[in-house]
């Protein structure tokens, strides 16, 4: 359960390090160095472990780092345009994303009680995050994106998870992000400074550990309290947003993300009692 924490808390600090980058750095640059970094560290924790890099579900794992990278361009684009409370909330609503795609995709029945779940925290994201107009409108659009990419990578995740090591599929994952975007960042005719050339290799050794940690600790973490992990984001990413832009969310979307928080909370639980996803027979 510590490794679940630890790693809500690296990936709530990549995420305030993406936000402290700010709009002028392209998001080319971004996803490249978030995944570039990571590529050593896990090849040689894989080699450590005696893990090879044939896998017998190329397609599951390409899936997987396609959707994944497409949550990553969308959510690094939306972080520094919006209000860590709004991105954030619109991110983290991916488990209820992928209930719904796990529905459709994969024939998983929703009991009643999951749906009501479900219903709930939708009603709780409309209430923290209420349409908006003008220049908001593109960042949360690609907010509620990366949220719903996220959810296609954890459905494409499940389907690979019976064929691959967790740390085979970061690793693929990092792979595919580092090289879709070497050449998009070298042609972007932006060379970082020193200062932001350090944020981008923060975010990626951030990003790294939470995501070591993340596949060491939900394999060994009930569902039901590992989407705790949900909350100390959230809140974490709230407070950081706070303390240092000053972002003050308000009543609605302390309201709305209590929904959300409560609606995910039990959907995890149902996902426990076999409410959600049928039993083996």
């Amino acid at each position: 359960m510590l490794l679940v924490f630890l790693s809500s808390a690296w990936f709530s600090a990549s995420a305030l390090l993406i936000k402290a980058l700010g709009p002028d750095v392209p998001v080319a640059w971004v996803v490249f160095c978030r995944n570039a970094v990571a590529l050593a560290p896990v090849a040689a924790l894989m080699h450590r472990r005696g893990i090879g890099w044939r896998t017998k579900n190329t397609t599951g794992l390409v899936m997987r780092g396609v959707w994944g990278v497409g949550a990553m361009v969308t959510g690094f684009w939306a972080i520094p345009r919006l209000p860590m409370a709004n991105a954030t909330l619109l991110m983290y609503a991916s488990p209820l994303y992928a209930a719904l795609l796990g529905a459709v995709f994969l024939d998983e029945p929703v009991a009643r009680s999951a749906a009501g779940y479900i219903a709930l925290s939708f009603v709780g994201l409309f209430l923290a995050v209420p349409p908006l107009a003008g220049a908001a409108v593109l960042p949360t659009a690609a907010a509620f994106a990366s949220g719903l990419f996220s959810g296609l990578a954890f459905t494409a995740l499940r389907q690979a998870a019976s064929t691959d090591e967790p740390i085979r599929v970061v690793f693929y994952y990092a792979l595919i992000g580092s090289g879709l975007f070497l050449v998009p960042a070298a042609l972007s005719g932006v060379v970082p400074s020193p200062r932001q050339t350090l944020l981008l290799l923060a975010v990626g050794g951030a990003s790294t550990v939470g995501q070591l940690l993340m596949s060491s600790g939900f394999g060994k973490t009930p569902v039901a309290k590992a989407s705790l992990a949900t909350l100390v984001s959230v809140v974490l990413n709230f407070l950081g947003g706070w303390a240092l832009w000053g972002e003050k969310p308000s009543a609605a979307t302390w309201a709305g993300c209590a929904l959300i928080l409560f609606g995910i909370l039990g959907l995890s639980e149902a996902f426990r009692k076999r409410l959600l996803l049928a039993a083996p027979a």
